[in-house]
């Protein structure tokens, strides 16, 4: 059997929000395919901000995109207390 090399890239794929609501709110034009996103914070703290996301892929006329559902915005873990 002769080993069979797969190889797959990805430089950038447009997204949209899934139909579970849970990602409209970071999306600046929620229900269209875009090729990214820009969220505002309303109160921003300094620290690292996790996002996270269940990603599926669909097919359409351009090609693949991303659809972003379970979106989750976790803000900095406040200071240890001393």
């Amino acid at each position: 059997m002769i080993p069979v090399r797969v190889r797959n890239e990805m430089q950038s794929v447009p997204l949209v929000d899934g139909s579970d609501g849970t990602c409209a709110q970071y999306s600046s034009q929620p229900g269209q395919v875009t090729n990214w996103w820009v969220h505002e914070l309303k109160e921003p703290k300094r620290g690292t901000y996790v996002f996270t996301a269940a990603v599926s892929f669909q097919k359409g006329e351009k090609g693949y995109y991303a659809v972003l559902n379970s979106c989750k915005l976790s803000p900095p873990s406040p200071p240890p207390v001393r």
